[in-house]
């Protein structure tokens, strides 16, 4: 991070959880939503060369939790 455009996302649970991806811009604007039903580990490459230079953040809701990670595209 920060990132030309392209990136990757690698989750791993302790059991099978379903999952939503969002990438946010810093509007709140969601660029970008991915839902994966019951998945131990998950793996994806986002390609974010499309959207504007900027900060985003990652959100990833497994329902129970909320993890948010920066991103930064250049």
């Amino acid at each position: 991070n920060p990132t030309s455009g392209k990136f990757n996302v690698s989750i791993s649970n302790a059991e099978a959880t379903d999952m939503t991806l969002e990438l946010v811009n810093i509007s709140g604007q969601v660029v970008y939503r991915n839902e994966v039903k019951a998945a131990y580990s998950y793996n994806e490459e986002i390609d974010a060369t499309q959207f504007a230079k900027g900060v985003y953040y990652l959100k990833v809701n497994n329902g129970k939790e909320v993890k948010i990670e920066k991103v930064v595209v250049e």
